[in-house]
């Protein structure tokens, strides 16, 4: 078996589930079963430093995005502020990407999954440099970061 054909068996896992979940008749008790299912589906395929999570993300100036639906994040090195299972605010820093699950696509959902991501992209994001391998660990020139700054150059220095 080869990742590919790992990925497509998957994919049938989840749609057995989406139709056992079809039984739940409370669209918001819908909405998070259906969450947790795409997490239990996702999850054995990532590595253990990438961490699936449902909640909110937050910047350095307290400004916060709306609820995302599952997002990957760096669970080595981020802290983050657990509430229950599968709820959690992170740093927008630690945050790789989000999921945003729809059980019905029509324009105003779409709109609304569109809004979630623009809320969680708008937040201020604290630059790394090339020279942060992790936030332990950076690489020196004679014994000090290197801080030149790159951002304007068409190619940094050698």
């Amino acid at each position: 078996m080869n990742y590919y054909s790992a990925l497509i068996k998957s994919g049938k896992i989840l749609e057995g589930y989406f139709e056992q979940s079809k039984n739940i008749l409370h669209n918001g008790s819908k909405g998070t079963v259906r969450e947790n299912i795409v997490n239990k589906v996702i999850r054995p395929f990532l590595p253990a430093c990438y961490g699936l999570s449902g909640g909110e993300a937050f910047d350095s100036e307290g400004n916060t995005s709306k609820q995302l639906d599952l997002v990957v994040y760096d669970s080595v090195f981020s802290y983050i502020i657990p509430y229950i299972d599968n709820y959690i605010q992170f740093p927008c820093e630690s945050i790789y990407g989000n999921i945003e699950i729809k059980s019905f696509l029509n324009k105003d959902e779409l709109m609304k999954a569109i809004d979630n991501i623009k809320s969680m992209k708008s937040l201020k994001r604290e630059g790394t440099h090339s020279w942060t391998v992790t936030p332990l660990v950076s690489i020196k020139i004679n014994g000090l970061p290197d801080n030149t700054d790159y951002s304007n150059a068409w190619e940094p220095p050698i």
